[in-house]
């Protein structure tokens, strides 16, 4: 508005989710409203939010459940406080439904969901009860009260190194990183590779917990199509041109949840796409000593790229 004095006055509008359609704890109510605003472009990357005392008096709520409806945007990555400036929008764009993220946990009924690779229900239970009965009587497990030493890891290295021979890969104990599991070792991978709001290429189906790790670290995750062979690599190469990502996450044996193996030629083919955009893989690898006759992984046709995940607890 312009008034002849030459005075500006800007009218800013606050925020306000509205909750009439939606179900579920509040806090969530306002959660997925804020993830749908930055959707759909109604709130854009920078805006800032209204106090979260305000937004408790102006919807009629407590100031704890909009406390908890922040910190739970916060953990999605929707939005960021900076202390004594408020809480603003942290990314922009579309954003996957949370509980496709978070739902890691399997369902007692209903269908088989193969995205989650857990071990059978039944037997399994008995299996691990049996060998931690086992473990109880060992002699050996004083020692995992002590600190780690460096010889413990050095040792430890060297047998990875020879045991990742059966699956067709020399790799020096020195460039071995041991993990607590390979999930950790993907989180680590990520965290080495990509910056917050850095696009992560996988496969158009792909690992759920990545998912999650993905949006926990704030990184956007783009599909790449597949085929009847695997991860395409003319699509590969159309994602790298468009998205200018720099990581690629994939599994190439044994596909979580297509049971895919692409073969030598298109592993090759993977790597040439990775060399001529400078693109750092991720191989996720766990079932690699799986399978009687396996191509060699990708670190063998592009070492110098991947970052090669494996596990024994396969």
């Amino acid at each position: 508005m312009f008034f002849d004095i030459n005075l500006n006055i800007v009218l800013m509008t606050i925020w306000r989710p509205d909750l009439s359609s939606k179900s579920g704890p509040k806090y969530r109510q306002i959660a997925d409203a804020m993830g749908e605003c930055i959707a759909d472009g109604r709130l854009a990357a920078g805006d800032r939010l209204p106090a979260q005392r305000d937004l408790a008096y102006d919807l009629r709520l407590s100031l704890n459940t909009v406390s908890r409806a922040y910190a739970d945007a916060t953990e999605r990555g929707f939005i960021h406080g900076e202390v004594g400036r408020g809480t603003y929008v942290r990314v922009a764009g579309p954003l996957p439904p949370h509980d496709d993220y978070a739902r890691l946990t399997r369902q007692a009924t209903g269908v088989i969901d193969f995205s989650l690779n857990l071990p059978a229900p039944g037997e399994s239970a008995t299996a691990l009860s049996d060998t931690l009965a086992e473990l109880k009587s060992s002699h050996r497990l004083a020692s995992f009260l002590d600190y780690q030493i460096e010889n413990d890891q050095s040792r430890h290295a060297v047998s990875a190194a020879r045991w990742l021979e059966r699956v067709g890969l020399k790799a020096d104990p020195r460039g071995i990183v041991l993990t607590c599991g390979a999930q950790h070792g993907l989180m680590v991978a990520m965290l080495a590779t990509l910056r917050p709001g850095d696009v992560l290429l996988t496969e158009a189906l792909t690992y759920a917990p990545v998912k999650a790790i993905a949006q926990h670290l704030n990184f956007k995750i783009v599909p790449v199509a597949m085929d009847e062979g695997g991860l395409a690599p003319a699509a590969l190469d159309a994602a790298c041109r468009a998205t200018a990502a720099r990581t690629l996450y994939c599994l190439p044996t044994l596909h979580t949840p297509l049971t895919t193996t692409m073969d030598d030629g298109r592993r090759r083919d993977i790597a040439a796409v990775a060399r001529k955009h400078d693109l750092q893989i991720i191989e996720d690898d766990v079932f690699g000593c799986l399978p009687r006759h396996r191509p060699k992984p990708l670190a063998h046709y592009a070492p110098e790229r991947t970052i090669y995940i494996t596990s024994v607890s396969k």
